[in-house]
């Protein structure tokens, strides 16, 4: 008897099994306000959440909350790129080293950018989780682990940056 309700309540109602209304809210986020903030010269810091504020202001979703976390997604999505592009050229400045440059304390450099990537990778994970637990059931929870996340991939891509640019690598 249960079985046949359940049918006939999955069959008649607009509620069960169809997804043609549902929308996936998005908001349009402009890359460039990061990237004109680099380009002008300014540290990782100081161009950090730019995107984000530009996003918020520029998109109308109805909830704070999720307007807020879409943006602050798509300017760490821009970090991310930014520090994956940093710690490939760094990757491969040390995957090209000779035997001269090499210290005796880094005999084998290659394995340990990848080590040291994985290792603040899992570091970085810990720490924003630690700071959403903290939040406990708060309507924030997501937003904070999300920019918790932005600021350290962020700030990471400013200490790579800077690195490259002493060893004049870009």
């Amino acid at each position: 008897m249960k079985w046949v309700l359940a049918a006939i309540l999955f069959s008649v109602s607009p509620a069960f099994g169809q997804t043609e209304n549902v929308t996936i809210p998005s908001v349009t986020a402009n890359p460039d306000v990061l990237y004109g903030c680099l380009a002008s010269g300014k540290a990782a810091a100081q161009c950090l959440d730019a995107m984000t504020q530009d996003c918020r202001a520029e998109n109308a979703l109805g909830n704070e909350n999720l307007k807020e976390r879409l943006c602050v997604v798509e300017e760490l999505n821009i970090w991310r790129g930014l520090h994956a592009q940093e710690h490939a050229a760094l990757a491969d400045r040390l995957n090209n080293l000779t035997d001269e440059q090499r210290s005796t304390y880094f005999a084998a450099p290659a394995p340990f950018a990848a080590v040291a990537q994985s290792t603040w990778d899992e570091w970085q994970g810990r720490q924003c989780k630690m700071e959403r637990a903290v939040m406990g059931n708060h309507s924030r929870r997501a937003i904070i682990e999300d920019t918790c996340t932005r600021d350290l991939v962020a700030l990471q891509f400013g200490r790579l940056r800077n690195i490259n640019r002493q060893l004049g690598i870009k």
